[in-house]
């Protein structure tokens, strides 16, 4: 399972003014890692809509965006911009 939050909120949290910003990142790696060991399941793909769609990025939104969209029955499937170096 790979981790795709980069944690940016972590340095904007209000409660640093206190005492310390929530480890956001911490707190989602502790879950990630809880449901490996507990193996709790994943949603099975929902029936399929016969819709079709392209998402555009494969960061943290898109690749959630293609998730969700999956568990809703619409077939996805993601694309990425070339880097200059392939293009």
């Amino acid at each position: 399972m790979g981790r795709a939050c980069y944690h940016p909120c972590e340095t904007a949290c209000n409660r640093a003014k206190l005492d310390a910003a929530v480890s956001i990142h911490a707190v989602e790696r502790f879950l990630g890692d809880l449901a490996i060991r507990e193996r709790w399941p994943l949603p099975a793909p929902g029936r399929s809509t016969g819709k079709r769609v392209l998402v555009v990025g494969g960061g943290p939104s898109g690749l959630a965006a293609a998730y969700h969209l999956t568990i809703a029955g619409t077939r996805s499937r993601s694309a990425r911009r070339p880097r200059r170096s392939e293009a």
